[in-house]
């Protein structure tokens, strides 16, 4: 039947997205940092909701790819190293170029100059601490960064948050496929109202990767640790290719909810004779 049809589809969308949205959540993919494949050595790191990945490899023919060396993966973000005040954390950069050189330096990459000086650690240091303590900035440091001694929302709030929601969106995704089945083997009455449950936690579903996906993009545009040669990666877009089947699928159900194309009106009493 055409009702049972259009259940059977948000059925197959609801599972559809539901896997994106674990794909999504375990893949270390949502943004990566690579250096140009003219560079001879090459740097690696993906970034995912849980951890961070690492990979370095020196090429001796430039432009060739050459495989991504040994990869190493770290919980992420950890407080002591990625959720320092003020200038937020170490770089994708400094992650990788550790790995080949044991320490963080300046670097220069096709014009681009990347630099995480003592300075600006010292600062970090200093900004850090006194948050802890309580205390404001002296007033001989300048009113340049006042934000950063009072900031609020960190790159780790931030961070953690898009984590819960993808993990709050799996809670509703999964619950849409359990109603989504029930309401599909069950009576026409219950098909005829149960649109709304259905459409209503998949909106739940889409709304948690969208608070998810606004964050990552907010830090991948704003923090310091994502410059040239980062990109949003294939969990971003995986996550964002599920929130927008989930709100299509809503809205269809509720323009057939609305018109009545879900009401089994093909079934008429027989008149007494």
């Amino acid at each position: 039947m055409v009702r049972k049809a259009a259940y059977i589809v948000a059925l197959a969308v609801s599972i559809t997205t539901f896997a994106l949205s674990i794909a999504s959540l375990v893949q270390p993919n949502w943004i990566t940092f690579r250096t140009p494949s003219s560079s001879p050595i090459v740097l690696r790191s993906s970034y995912g909701l849980f951890q961070v990945c690492s990979s370095s490899h020196i090429s001796w023919s430039p432009g060739k790819d050459k495989g991504e060396g040994s990869v190493t993966c770290r919980k992420f973000p950890t407080k002591s190293q990625d959720c320092s005040g003020g200038v937020t954390g170490r770089s994708a950069f400094n992650e990788a170029h550790e790995l080949v050189f044991g320490t963080s330096s300046a670097f220069g990459i096709e014009g681009k100059r990347f630099r995480v000086g003592r300075a600006a650690a010292d600062s970090v240091q200093a900004k850090e601490a006194r948050r802890r303590l309580g205390q404001k900035k002296p007033a001989s440091d300048g009113d340049d960064d006042d934000d950063d001694d009072e900031e609020v929302w960190t790159f780790c709030d931030s961070w953690i948050t898009a984590a819960y929601a993808t993990q709050l969106s799996l809670v509703f995704g999964s619950t849409a496929i359990l109603a989504n089945i029930i309401i599909t083997l069950s009576g026409r009455q219950k098909r005829e109202t149960g649109w709304r449950l259905v459409a209503g936690l998949m909106f739940l579903h889409a709304a948690c990767l969208i608070v998810a996906m606004a964050l990552v993009a907010r830090e991948f545009n704003h923090d310091s640790r994502f410059y040239t040669g980062s990109r949003l990666d294939t969990s971003f877009i995986m996550a964002t290719t599920a929130w927008s089947l989930d709100v299509v699928a809503v809205v269809v159900l509720a323009l057939f909810g609305a018109i009545g194309f879900l009401r089994e009106d093909d079934y008429r009493s027989i008149p007494d004779h």
